[in-house]
């Protein structure tokens, strides 16, 4: 899973993360809520990461609601809806585990990922974007 987010955010010219997720990332991901995958057969497809509001440091969540996080698909098999499957599941999750709505962030150049969102209801909420040291980060929210 690692190396499946490492290829999704270090590896796009046009921004984003520069340095590769490592074992510890995903540790710390499982420790702090829920890893959602999507197989093909033995292959690892696509990888998504659900938690609560306050799970882990620098969430975008705020209180009573989810946050989606490091939604990648591998090369192969993107534009198969493999990434629309694994939010969809996480919409799911927010609303019969928790009633609440759903956050996400987003880089500026992530394009594609933003039609996605937009298409499956989820909203801008450009008064909760904030600054990191690798940029801006677009929040994105889905209420029930």
């Amino acid at each position: 899973m690692a190396s499946l987010w490492t290829a999704a955010y270090t590896d796009d010219p046009r921004g984003g993360r520069r340095t590769p997720y490592a074992l510890e990332d995903f540790q710390s991901t499982v420790e702090a809520g829920e890893i959602l995958v999507a197989r093909d057969e033995a292959r690892l497809a696509g990888v998504v990461a659900f938690y609560m509001a306050g799970a882990r440091p620098g969430m975008i969540a705020s209180a009573g609601e989810a946050e989606l996080s490091r939604l990648a698909v591998a090369g192969q098999y993107r534009r198969r809806g493999i990434g629309r499957k694994l939010v969809e599941n996480c919409l799911r999750l927010a609303a019969d585990r928790h009633g609440s709505a759903l956050a996400l962030w987003s880089r500026p150049h992530q394009i594609e990922a933003h039609q996605l969102y937009l298409s499956l209801g989820f909203h801008r909420a450009p008064e909760r974007d904030v600054e990191d040291a690798e940029g801006s980060r677009l929040v994105f929210i889905h209420r029930p």
